[in-house]
């Protein structure tokens, strides 16, 4: 099943192409190793035939409820529905101890964490112990680094955003969704909040929604990992492109 966007933002699924998202149990769940650990995808965002600039964006966004994007209610479960068969299909994958999502404003990281948990049986922590740092933190440490870019462009697009957080009040927190995905990598906008929970000699997995740039993952992956915690693996509900 691929999906439909509709001119009102209403997303559908369409059982007769694999357009924008490839949702079928013969190509799902993909995996890719990123820094020694391996990365799981339950569904496969690709581009549209009809347009490059069009990809499989809008089934996040429906499910996240942004962007003036819906999805009814039996979409939805058929969506999860599939999820599930995709995620009990290659379960050997995803063993763990445990399962924690990143920070999310929405609502749906948490929703499918718990989901997933469920399908698996394994308990899901709470990830409030992970926060995001704030303008001020975040521009301290670009101050003190040295980043190399790869050409021009990038570097004016970094060089804008440090110009966007210093307009802003320093304790706001950064949102790494307002931030262009080609710099998002730059900047480590992620730290831990005490009390921690105890996680020695437990193997977890790190959920998010969506894989954009990675930044969110491997961050809370790194901070984990900091505090010797062993990541069994990340998953993301929507892969990258």
């Amino acid at each position: 099943m691929g999906i439909n966007v509709h001119d009102d933002n209403r997303v559908e699924f369409d059982d007769t192409h694999q357009d924008r998202v490839d949702t079928s149990l013969a190509r799902n769940m993909s995996s890719k190793h990123v820094q020694g650990v391996p990365y799981h995808f339950i569904f496969r965002r690709k581009r549209s035939r009809a347009s490059d600039a069009a990809d499989g964006n809008p089934l996040i966004y429906a499910l996240k409820e942004m962007k003036g994007f819906r999805m009814d209610a039996a979409c939805r479960t058929l969506v999860m529905d599939r999820a599930q068969q995709v995620v009990l299909k290659d379960r050997a994958k995803l063993a763990a101890d445990a399962i924690i999502s990143i920070p999310s404003s929405y609502s749906f990281c948490n929703e499918f964490s718990e989901m997933l948990g469920a399908w698996l049986g394994i308990p899901v922590i709470a990830g409030d112990f992970i926060g995001k740092k704030t303008v001020s933190q975040v521009l301290a440490e670009a101050q003190a680094g040295n980043p190399q870019f790869p050409n021009s462009y990038v570097h004016g697009l970094y060089k804008d955003q440090i110009k966007k957080w210093q307009a802003l009040p320093a304790n706001t927190q950064v949102a790494l969704k307002h931030v262009d995905t080609k710099i998002r990598p730059y900047f480590n906008h992620l730290a831990l909040n005490p009390p921690l929970p105890n996680l020695q000699e437990r193997s977890v997995l790190v959920v998010d929604d969506i894989m954009a740039s990675g930044t969110s993952l491997r961050c809370t992956i790194e901070l984990l990992q900091g505090q010797g915690v062993r990541v069994a693996s990340g998953v993301c509900f929507l892969s990258g492109l």
